[in-house]
C-alpha cells in the first residue's frame, strides 16, 4: 500500500502541467481507475501501452520507468512475481543507463523491488 501512495505522487508529479490530453497521461490515468477498482488486468493494459509509448523516445525516461513501475504493481498484485521483477527491474535499468540513479523515482522502485522479495520470501 505505501508503495501506491509514494507511486501515486510521483505520478502527480510527471502528470502536473503535461496535460491531461497527452496520450500517455490519459494510459496511466486510466490504468490507475481501474487499478483503484481492483482490475489489475485491464491497468495492466493502459500502462504497457504507456510503457510502448515512450519505449525509444530520448527523454522520457523517468515515464518510462514509472510506467513500468504500474505495470510490476500490477504484475504484482495478479501473482505474477517473476515479471513484477522483471519489470523492476527493467525500470532501474532505464533511470540507471539515464544517470537518473539519485531521483526519486529510482528511490520508489528500489523499495517496490525490495518489498516484492521480501513478500516472495528472498530477503
Amino acid at each position: 500500500m505505501r508503495s501506491i501512495i509514494i507511486t501515486g505522487a510521483l505520478l502527480c508529479a510527471a502528470l502536473w502541467g503535461s496535460g491531461n490530453e497527452e496520450p500517455w497521461a490519459r494510459l496511466i490515468l486510466e490504468g490507475s481507475a481501474h487499478e483503484k477498482l481492483g482490475h489489475y488486468a485491464a491497468a495492466a493494459t493502459f500502462y504497457l501501452e504507456a510503457v510502448r509509448l515512450c519505449d525509444h523516445s530520448v527523454g522520457d525516461e523517468k515515464r518510462l520507468a514509472l510506467a513500468l513501475n504500474s505495470v510490476a504493481r500490477t504484475n504484482d498484485e495478479l501473482g505474477r512475481y517473476s515479471e513484477a521483477e522483471r519489470m523492476y527491474r527493467r525500470a532501474l535499468t532505464v533511470l540507471e543507463n539515464a544517470g537518473d540513479r539519485e531521483s526519486s523515482v529510482y528511490a520508489v522502485l528500489l523499495g517496490n523491488l525490495g518489498s516484492l522479495m521480501v513478500e516472495t520470501g528472498r530477503a
